[in-house]
């Protein structure tokens, strides 16, 4: 039976020393070939501007393999967006936005109806479509504004912002 040194000794190697041993020998099995064993393979060479070259019997590119290389040049010469990991697919173009003409349509007249005309003491109010306006507020979001309310006449006046066209209708 081991003493209880020994068995410190043992526990030690265990924790410390077998992980180490482990490391060292995968790194000597992923380095690849020694200098001794460097003659049977192929080795890259120079080229004159510094940078590597094929060995000399390898093949050409393939077209697909050109259109890559220049797709990464042309990539590696942009700057990034708001991330580095993202880029437009190949041959899309920028989303055009059709903007409407900012010419008013002149024949356009709001189609509502007048259900109601209070006389107040702070102005009179037209109850149109539901909701209530007052003279100088805009009917809906169409341009036209309301000029006048006339409850003796039972009727609306608007007014289109752009062209001034003004029209008036009654209480239905």
């Amino acid at each position: 039976m081991p003493s209880n040194e020994m068995k410190t000794k043992l526990a030690t190697f265990a924790v410390f020393g077998l992980p180490i041993a482990l490391v060292w020998g995968t790194s000597q099995m992923l380095s690849g070939p020694s200098q001794a064993t460097a003659g049977s393979v192929n080795p890259i060479e120079l080229a004159p501007g510094g940078g590597l070259t094929p060995p000399r019997d390898t093949p050409a590119p393939t077209a697909e393999a050109a259109a890559a290389v220049a797709r990464i040049d042309t990539l590696a010469a942009e700057p990034f967006g708001a991330t580095p990991f993202y880029h437009p697919p190949r041959g899309s173009k920028p989303t055009t936005v059709d903007t409407p003409d900012p010419t008013p349509d002149v024949d356009y007249v709001p189609d509502f109806k007048i259900k109601m005309i209070m006389a107040t003491g702070g102005g009179n109010i037209a109850l149109i479509d539901g909701a209530r306006y007052r003279v100088g507020e805009e009917l809906g979001n169409s341009g036209w504004m309301i000029t006048e309310i006339n409850s003796s006449k039972r009727s609306v006046s608007i007014e289109h912002e752009a062209t001034g066209r003004v029209r008036t209708r009654y209480v239905d």
